[in-house]
């Protein structure tokens, strides 16, 4: 959840407004994400992210056509690397 600093000015959120983020983490040494995806490397995990609708993120979904306008998936080595791909 990304909410604003208290006593900061914020051209993006509005007082009492927030952006969530839905993470679903698959831990390793060979997380379903990956295996499902024919990666049969080990990661300590995998991690798939997207844009939940609140009043915050309402203008994203309305030009995604209601849709989330992303998604995120993260897998992260066991040496720390992570490797991320977007997807609008």
């Amino acid at each position: 959840m990304v909410k604003p600093i208290a006593g900061q000015a914020n051209g993006w959120l509005a007082a009492g407004q927030s952006v969530v983020l839905d993470e679903v983490v698959d831990h390793g040494p060979f997380p379903l994400a990956s295996l499902k995806a024919f990666n049969l490397a080990p990661a300590m995990a995998s991690v798939h992210t997207t844009l939940l609708k609140n009043d915050a993120s309402q203008a994203l979904f309305e030009i995604a056509k209601g849709d989330t306008p992303f998604t995120v998936d993260t897998r992260i080595a066991y040496s720390g690397d992570s490797q991320s791909a977007y997807r609008p």
